[in-house]
């Protein structure tokens, strides 16, 4: 304790703060946004939104944040699956870009933003569900806990709750990726 000029004592605090793995990595030109085209549901159709890491990409992805919008009148639903496959095409979104504006551009993403319409999931094992009020956003805060290895995805399976109605909706993700150290395998 210090005292100050009328000789009473007073406590200086420290300023502490906690800087996230997400600004490290932006600091890094490391750490992504993106966001799905709207996809359109309903009536017993399905539409998916897929974060992707292709198979040769050599990067970890650290899946930080996520947000669901729902431009409907009616509630949906969205499960998430991991190992997913699905029927159907599934296009790729370009609306992805660095989180540091102050990067070289030539730093491209390995990450990808799938998306479809009438899609029919064929394998997968669902890992998450919830539900979304009309007109409202749902956000999820994973902090680099979901890490997506090379050649793996979570897919976003999108469906209304009440099928005679249809739905508008897309996501938008944060993420940032880490080189993958390989080990050379040592001969039995």
């Amino acid at each position: 304790m210090e005292e100050n000029r009328c000789g009473c004592s007073c406590l200086r605090p420290k300023l502490v703060t906690r800087v996230g793995e997400g600004y490290a990595q932006s600091k890094k030109c490391d750490y992504y946004y993106g966001v799905s085209e709207r996809v359109e549901f309903g009536k017993d159709l399905y539409s998916a939104i897929v974060l992707y890491n292709p198979k040769k990409s050599r990067k970890n992805l650290f899946l930080n944040k996520l947000s669901c919008a729902n431009y409907s009148s009616t509630a949906i639903s969205v499960e998430v699956y991991v190992m997913a496959k699905v029927e159907g095409d599934l296009e790729k979104s370009h609306n992805i870009a660095l989180g540091n504006t102050g990067c070289c551009k030539c730093n491209k993403n390995k990450g990808k933003i799938l998306y479809g319409n009438d899609i029919k999931l064929t394998e997968g094992v669902k890992v998450y569900s919830r539900s979304i009020k009309p007109f409202a956003t749902s956000d999820g805060f994973p902090n680099g806990s979901i890490i997506l290895a090379p050649g793996t995805c979570r897919l976003y399976l999108l469906k209304t709750i009440c099928h005679a109605e249809s739905a508008i909706s897309d996501i938008s993700f944060a993420w940032w990726e880490e080189s993958v150290h390989c080990c050379p395998r040592k001969d039995d």
